[in-house]
Order: structure tokens, then C-alpha cells, then sequence
């Protein structure tokens, strides 16, 4: 069995640790996309990534929200804002008014035409 210091120097380990501190120093989750657009322009860097399976998307993924745990903004998104879509549609008194229709929209007509 390995301690726990072999396993923390292991080259993978490291890889993790000094990808982790790059994203982090890109300062957002913008920023962090954009690093690893930058990473790919380092081949011999890109290669390792590659190696150890760092480079598929989800990797990518966890390794951002391991450098922004409270910055999953893409994950959530989609579906608080169609959320909030159909709170603000299920409102009657707001009268908001259908896409094809003249009257207020109804969502028992979603997906009918008149």
C-alpha cells in the first residue's frame, strides 16, 4: 500500500496540483476556459495532460470546479432559468402576452396553434 506521500508525489498528482493553481491564478471561470485554450499552444504540457486524461472534457470540468467550487454557474443554468421562465409565464396577473397569440399566454396551449 502507498503512503500518502508517494501518492502526492506521484507525477499525475502533481499535474492535477499545478493545473489546479493555474486556473485558480486566471482569477474567474471565464478565465479558466480560457486557460486551457492556452494550455493546448504548450505541447510538451499539452502532452502530459494528455497522457494522464486530463484533456477530456470531463476532467476539464472537475478540474474547474475544483480551482471555483462556488463558481458552477454552467451546470445549474439552463435549468434555473427555464425555471424561472415558467414561474414568471404561470403568472396570470402579469398578462404577458403569447408568441403567435393576441391574448395572454396559456400554458395549457403550449405547443398548439390557433
Amino acid at each position: 500500500m502507498k503512503t500518502a506521500t508517494e501518492i502526492a508525489n506521484h507525477p499525475k498528482a502533481q499535474l492535477h496540483r499545478e493545473l489546479v493553481a493555474r486556473l485558480r491564478d486566471s482569477g474567474s471561470v471565464y478565465g479558466a476556459e480560457k486557460t486551457w485554450g492556452r494550455l493546448r499552444l504548450n505541447p510538451r504540457l499539452w502532452k502530459r495532460i494528455v497522457t494522464y486524461g486530463l484533456a477530456l472534457p470531463e476532467r476539464r470540468s472537475q478540474l474547474n470546479k475544483i480551482a471555483f467550487p462556488a463558481c458552477n454557474l454552467a451546470e445549474g443554468a439552463p435549468f434555473r432559468a427555464s425555471e424561472i421562465v415558467h414561474e414568471i409565464v404561470g403568472m396570470p396577473e402579469l398578462g404577458l402576452i403569447g408568441p403567435m397569440h393576441s391574448q395572454p399566454y396559456n400554458m395549457a396551449a403550449v405547443g398548439t396553434r390557433r
